[in-house]
């Protein structure tokens, strides 16, 4: 399950700074999630997933997952 929002947010991430590189667009990822007065809850839950130090007890596998590039990891 946490995997998942990694990679979910991941996705939102990327989506939100390819609009940000984009000055013509008006685009809001938190304006789209109706979240815009949540950003400090929304981070302090990736901040913790990501932190191979916290009890999730999966180490580095989510910060792993969310900087992965797609090349194969063999």
């Amino acid at each position: 399950m946490a995997e998942n929002l990694i990679l979910e947010c991941k996705d939102l991430v990327t989506n939100h700074i390819d609009a940000l590189v984009d000055k013509k667009s008006s685009y809001n990822i938190y304006w789209l999630l109706n979240v815009t007065n949540k950003e400090v809850q929304m981070c302090r839950i990736l901040a913790d997933l990501l932190d191979p130090e916290r009890a999730h007890g999966e180490g580095a596998k989510y910060l792993i997952d969310f900087f992965d590039d797609g090349k194969c990891r063999c």
